[in-house]
């Protein structure tokens, strides 16, 4: 496909960043994009275990102390976890894989799946088991 077609479908400000990135070379612009895609998928599967097992890690201590209950009754204010921002980045199409100034950089991501394998360990549980056939972040 050519690089105006790819553009007029993703826009041309979504493109910019990972044109400047690519030092105007759109063709690993392209590549690149489609890489921020694989990334977030793989980077997805992994939040969404995440989510879940945190969720539930964190049931089983409000249970006990605030009943069945405990989650509608309360309201957290702001309801932010550790690992929102890069979900949310991911949930809205936002690239995870670049740094300031834009650049080509998977440091954010990384740091956040570090994040999550830490949180999971904190958790008690073994997340290549839990991950088994979906944890392909490293190899992106």
């Amino acid at each position: 496909m050519r690089y105006k077609q790819f553009e007029y479908i993703f826009s041309e400000d979504r493109m910019r960043k990972y044109v400047t990135a690519c030092n105007g070379d759109t063709r690993r612009a392209m590549t690149l994009y489609r890489y921020n895609v694989k990334l977030s998928q793989e980077m997805f599967a992994v939040i969404s275990c995440f989510e879940v097992a945190l969720r539930n890690a964190i049931d089983r201590q409000m249970k006990p102390l605030y009943g069945n209950d405990w989650l509608r009754d309360f309201v957290l204010p702001g309801g932010n976890f550790y690992i929102n921002n890069v979900r949310n980045r991911i949930a809205h199409h936002e690239p995870i894989c670049f740094g300031r100034p834009i650049c080509i950089d998977t440091t954010y991501a990384l740091n956040n799946y570090a994040r999550m394998m830490k949180l999971f360990q904190w958790m008690g549980l073994d997340s290549s088991a839990l991950l088994y056939g979906l944890d392909n972040v490293g190899k992106i």
